[in-house]
This record gives structure tokens, sequence and C-alpha cells, in this order.
């Protein structure tokens, strides 16, 4: 994990937890919840289709691992 991977890890895990919804994830890319519903879904952007591998359901509820997530805004692809 790089250094940026790393610090934006910290601080999206200080703000949001080790787990984020999908509201929170639209939140902190600064995106209207709805569309980026949408875009998550349907898109086949490559960092669409890494957010969905990110993904983990527990119960009814559909939350991203936060490590993970990182990574991908950072540009890197998760290797764990």
């Amino acid at each position: 994990m790089t250094p940026q991977v790393q610090t934006l890890n910290d601080t999206l895990q200080a703000r949001y937890g080790a787990m984020m919804t999908a509201e929170m994830l639209a939140a902190a890319l600064h995106r209207p919840t709805e569309p980026f519903r949408q875009w998550l879904n349907k898109s086949p952007e490559p960092s669409a289709v890494a957010m969905r591998k990110a993904r983990k359901k527990i119960g009814r509820r559909i939350y991203f691992v936060t490590v993970e997530v990182a990574g991908i805004i950072a540009g890197e692809e998760a290797s764990e």
C-alpha cells in the first residue's frame, strides 16, 4: 500500500469507518446518491467494476470496504 493510499484510507476510516454505505461513498466522492447508484450498477468503466468488487453484502445491506475504496480512488487496484 503506497503512502497516498494509506493516507486516504486513514482519512476515510476516521470519517466513515471500516465499511461504507453507498450514501457515504457518494458523499465522499461529492456525487448525488441516485446517479451514483445507477453509475455503480450499470457502468462498464473499470472504476465502477472495481467498486462493485469492493462491495460486501451483510444481511440485507450493502457495504463497501474502505481499504479497497481508498485503493480505487487513488488509482490502484486493491490487491487484497
